[in-house]
């Protein structure tokens, strides 16, 4: 059978090959175009954050299990980082957003609604504790990411969407003496790439990763590496030939 999926392969123009396993890869595996009840999903119907793919992958990697989160824009990303974190804190100015996602919260999470922008940024100064991760994905963005400068731990990290439309916020972190790491690329739902960045001033967020055995991005293909091992004078001739 595999033989003749192989021939079959082969009389197949690589262009049409590379089209099917695109769409195999954004609507089989990650489930690209699932919503439930307005809330972007994976195939198998797990809460997708609404930024970039390679950002949900970076993320993925990392152990948030002892992380406090603070959201600017609740949403499917609230439920998603309910499931990797000790406690999520989120701001919503949507209504109909608000009185959808109070129904389906876990105990860990906790959504306030805040129609008042004026208001809306400030919300973060409430809590007494420092925020590991702030995620700013909602509404007047500038703003909450100057209150995010308050409301950040030292070592945390800042999750910041659509960089290609806040040019000035991302100087402004990075003048506020942030790294910044770009994520670019399509997103659930989305029909263009855009940019999730990723705001750090001390590693130890990024050295929390998960040690996966056999890890393949979402849709990948995973194969044993020759040359994944330390290679002696013999085995390199050896590969030469």
């Amino acid at each position: 059978m595999n033989k003749l999926v192989r021939k079959i392969k082969k009389l197949i123009p690589r262009t049409v090959l590379a089209q099917i396993g695109f769409f195999i890869a954004f609507n089989r595996s990650w489930g690209h175009s699932c919503r439930e009840q307005g809330i972007c999903v994976d195939r198998e119907g797990n809460p997708l954050p609404w930024i970039t793919y390679p950002a949900i992958e970076f993320l993925n990697t990392i152990d948030f299990s002892e992380a406090r989160v603070f959201e600017f824009g609740a949403g499917s990303s609230t439920l998603w980082w309910a499931k990797r974190a000790k406690l999520v804190f989120s701001v919503e100015r949507e209504k109909d957003w608000f009185e959808r996602l109070i129904s389906i919260l876990p105990g860990n999470a906790n959504v306030v609604l805040e129609s008042n922008e004026l208001l809306y940024p400030k919300h973060i100064d409430s809590h007494a504790c420092k925020f590991d991760v702030v995620v700013i994905d909602g509404a007047v963005r500038y703003p909450c990411a100057q209150s995010s400068l308050e409301g950040l731990a030292e070592d945390g990290l800042i999750v910041l969407d659509n960089t290609e439309w806040y040019p000035n916020i991302a100087q402004m972190l990075r003048d506020s003496g942030f790294s910044q790491i770009d994520f670019a690329g399509f997103g659930p739902i989305n029909a263009f790439p855009s940019c999730t960045s990723i705001f750090f001033r001390g590693n130890k967020w990024l050295m929390q990763k998960k040690h996966a055995i056999r890890w393949v991005p979402v849709g990948g293909r995973w194969l044993k590496a020759h040359d994944d091992c330390v290679l002696s004078a013999i085995d390199i001739s050896l590969l030469r030939k």
